[in-house]
């Protein structure tokens, strides 16, 4: 079992299901497809992935199906973490065969987990020589048939504005930076809960209290995450993107970010009268901004 400060894998800490859903509702959301990675560049696949995802396009799926090409996509995708690591940002670069992706880090306890990626995309043909580039050791020239694949994949990537990938990138790293803290503080809280029962050999009535109170935080938890109203609230912000109103999506995000810290730094203790009222206000906040000002907001 890992240490209470350091970790064996990702998924030590995140429920892979949870992981899995997130990026596919993220995906239904933006358009625009997501992996995770491991810190070495792997990426991390659930079983019925690999009929059903669709993670690569047939490009990427083609290099990643031979040893050696997919030696060379590791190496890119490890490299875009690491700098997203050191930046403790997302960072956008184009990988090695000139396809833009951004690598969102997974930093729990200031460990380096992995990353959750954006990818496989195009942006504006003017900012795209800007974007940072990882050397290729892959020569398509040697392989027609690749090159072709290569030239015709190219040009059925979904065009991005670069405007709006950063967006993207910045709310699924304020989620994932959200939903890490919860899952380190459940897991940090189950670890020490069996050490405290193994060392002091408690009566069996302080078991069944103590696994009571245990799950009663978990649930606090759950309730306070709210999965079916963050990914609405994802929709909205995504929405407003479209719409290019940035103004109104920002302060979408802001609010959310004010209600997730509220609920992370409450779900254990009582919160103040002028706390529960901010929090209420963030709340109304985001289903003005939703319903596109329909909602009429007074407070005394």
């Amino acid at each position: 079992m890992a240490q209470q400060n350091q970790f064996l894998s990702l998924f030590d800490v995140v429920s892979p299901d949870f992981l899995k859903d997130l990026l596919n509702r993220f995906t239904e959301a933006t358009g625009v497809k997501t992996l995770i990675t491991d810190n070495l560049g792997k990426p991390l696949i659930w079983p019925d992935c690999y009929t059903s995802c669709n993670l690569f396009c047939k490009f990427c799926e083609r290099m990643r199906a031979n040893p050696e090409t997919n030696i060379e996509c590791q190496k890119s995708d490890a490299f875009g973490g690491i700098s997203a690591f050191h930046k403790h940002l997302p960072f956008i670069y184009r990988c090695h065969m000139d396809i833009v992706e951004t690598s969102v880090p997974i930093i729990i306890n200031g460990q380096y987990l992995g990353v959750i990626m954006i990818g496989q995309l195009r942006v504006e043909d003017d900012v795209h020589p800007t974007i940072p580039k990882i050397s290729s050791g892959v020569d398509l020239n040697s392989n027609p048939e690749l090159k072709a694949l290569y030239e015709e994949t190219m040009k059925g990537l979904p065009l991005v504005p670069l405007n709006r990938l950063h967006a993207f990138a910045n709310m699924l790293h304020s989620i994932a930076n959200y939903i890490a803290e919860i899952s380190v503080n459940s897991f940090l809280k189950d670890a020490n809960n069996q050490l405290n029962m193994r060392i002091q050999n408690e009566e069996h009535s302080k078991i069944e209290l103590e696994r009571n109170l245990k799950q009663k935080e978990l649930h606090s938890m759950e309730r306070s995450l709210k999965p079916q109203y963050l990914f609405n609230v994802l929709n909205t912000i995504n929405n407003l993107i479209l719409l290019e109103n940035p103004q109104r999506a920002s302060e979408v995000i802001s609010s959310l970010s004010k209600i997730m810290r509220y609920n992370l730094r409450h779900a254990d203790q009582f919160s103040t009268i002028e706390e529960e009222f901010e929090s209420i206000q963030d709340y109304l906040k985001i289903q003005q901004l939703s319903s596109e000002d329909k909602i009429s907001i007074q407070t005394a």
